[in-house]
Formats: C-alpha cells, structure tokens, sequence
C-alpha cells in the first residue's frame, strides 16, 4: 500500500491517513481494461492551538511503490477532496461591555494542481502557480518498475489553516 503522513509541531494534534479501493474492471486474460483507483484518506487538526497555522512550501510526502509488472506510462497522481478550514473565532465582549462579532471558521479556496507518477520515462515539468492564490501543488515524479518514488505536496500563499481534510487517488494497478 501506500504511506502517507501529516504532521505537526506540537502533540496537540490528531490525524490519519486510510487507504480505499473505488474501482477496477480486469478481462478473462488479467489484463487491466481501465485503471484500478485507490483513495488514500488524509486529515489533520489541531483545536488546541486556536489559532490558524500560517507557512509555504513542504506540507506532505506520499511515497509509492512502482509495482514489478507496471506498463510505461504517466499516471495521476489526483485529488477528490481537499477541504482546508480556517480558525474561527466566538464572538467577545470589549472592556465597555460592548459585543464584538466573532469570525466564523470556514472552509478555504485552494487550487488544486495534480501531479503524476511516470514509470520507464521523464517526470512531467512541475506546473508553477502565479499570482497571490492559496494553492496546493503536487510533484511530478518517475521511476521504473520496483522502484519507490516519492511525490511531495507544497503550499503556496497559504492563508492558515487548522485542520485539513484531503483524498488523493492514484492507479493502484501500477503503483501502490
């Protein structure tokens, strides 16, 4: 199967990672007549932090095994969920007794950019995200059959968060 983690600087987190198979379809000879997708279910919060986590770059590590009879080829690495929330805050009363509105905690814009596993050829060109968008982007990897490769997930323009809730879907008849 595949290994996943989140972490987090403190131990007052909670998190998870579960790993699902949605679909397959094999003919008479075992041959493989579409890709056979497995789910790999990640979250993480931290509710006695109070307050959002706020940094770029490196956020998860997802590391696959190249199976020993996969077939050259670029294969997705996607996404069917990608829920980011933010801290919110109840509503308090200042020092004249007035009552100041809280900010209610929701779920955050993110651009999602897939990334991909090539067995027996080039990793794709990492796709770049302009501008001030939160986003969420996946690397593009290769390697060959047996080989383990890595595929690292970054942030950019990340706004805070203080939990996240991600599927990610891969073709389990090539990698797993």
């Amino acid at each position: 199967g595949a290994n996943s983690g989140a972490s987090s600087s403190n131990g007052n987190s909670s998190g998870g990672t579960n790993s699902t198979g949605d679909s397959s379809s094999s003919g008479s000879s075992g041959q493989v007549l579409r890709p056979e997708y497995k789910t790999i279910l990640t979250y993480w919060v931290d509710d006695k932090l109070q307050k959002d986590i706020i940094f770029d770059g490196e956020f998860l590590m997802f590391t696959f095994l190249i199976k020993d009879n996969a077939v050259n080829g670029t294969y997705p690495i996607s996404f069917k969920t990608t829920d980011f929330a933010n801290y919110g805050t109840n509503d308090s009363v200042d020092e004249n007794g007035k009552t100041i509105a809280g900010i209610p905690s929701k779920i955050l814009d993110v651009k999602v950019v897939d990334g991909s596993v090539t067995v027996g050829g080039t990793a794709k060109k990492d796709e770049t995200v302009s501008g001030s968008v939160f986003a969420m982007v996946t690397s593009n990897e290769s390697g060959n059959a047996g080989d383990e490769v890595t595929v690292g997930i970054d942030l950019k323009n990340n706004p805070g968060f203080v939990g996240v809730y991600i599927q990610l879907q891969y073709d389990s008849n090539e990698i797993g």
